[in-house]
């Protein structure tokens, strides 16, 4: 895999992958980031087995101001800028790590993604339908002489459900050297609730490190299989709703192929 990530990078995927774990994804057709999906409830944080995993707070207009994301041993933050139209400009990190928006025509054509002040890549984004198609990262290669060469080195392809839930997530690797494309995983989502995703706000932040939308509904079962189109395991995900329709809790429960299940209780709170 050619994604040259840093020990810093990886700790910063880790952290965004604690707030949307369980695959509570939602795509955002270029529309506002900043805005939580016209949802009436905030997050605040989210704990899994008894643990704090994130908190989040908001500027006075409803947009995203901070994350926290918890580890055993310490804690990363979030911040999030905007422009005049309330769309995510940039979102930097207290280790060193940011990820600047560049918008044409009021659509996200990329990020310039830096760390330590030093630009180490950017996510180039297609579209089709007005929902994303495909996230790539091309990744910098010093060439000598201050030159540097951005080539291809992780994808993501997307397709949808007709109401927009995100059907199929399928992620490539490529060879800097010979271009060559090797599939790597792909990502099922076979069933849906009806109900809000309280993880709206944060659909920016993580399509750009997850690689994965936040979905529009909460997803009931998914399955995750290798690059070849063998299971390797399946989610499920049963809820409890607040009246509003929001999740207070989900139990999801993770089986690999051949293996025992792993159950994490999850608790939202707004």
């Amino acid at each position: 895999m050619y994604f040259r990530l840093t020990n810093k990078t990886l700790t910063i995927l880790l952290a965004v992958a604690s707030i949307a774990f369980v695959s509570c994804k939602k795509d955002r057709s270029p529309g506002n980031p900043g805005d939580p999906g016209g949802q009436t409830k905030r997050i605040s944080r989210i704990e899994q087995n008894g643990n704090i995993s994130a908190s989040f707070t908001y500027n006075a207009d409803g947009t995203l101001k901070t994350i926290s994301t918890a580890f055993t041993d310490h804690t990363v933050n979030f911040a999030f800028s905007y422009n005049a139209q309330k769309k995510v400009t940039e979102f930097a990190s207290d280790e060193g790590y940011k990820s600047k928006y560049v918008y044409i025509n009021n659509v996200l054509d990329r990020t310039e993604n830096y760390e330590d002040g030093q630009k180490i890549s950017e996510n180039i984004f297609t579209y089709e339908n007005n929902r994303i198609k495909s996230n790539t990262l091309f990744t910098a290669f010093p060439q000598g002489n201050g030159n540097i060469l951005y080539k291809p080195t992780y994808r993501a392809v997307y397709s949808y459900y007709g109401n927009g839930n995100v059907q199929r997530v399928a992620t490539y690797t490529i060879d800097p050297v010979t271009d060559e494309v090797e599939p790597e995983f792909i990502y099922m989502y076979q069933q849906y609730d009806g109900k809000k995703n309280p993880l709206a706000v944060i659909s920016d932040f993580s399509q750009i490190l997850l690689y994965q939308p936040i979905h529009i509904n909460n997803p009931l079962l998914e399955e995750m299989l290798d690059g070849n189109g063998t299971l390797l395991e399946s989610t499920g995900h049963v809820y409890t709703y607040d009246a509003a329709g929001y999740p207070v809790t989900a139990k999801s429960t993770i089986t690999p192929v051949g293996g025992t299940p792993t159950v994490i209780d999850i608790k939202y709170f707004y």
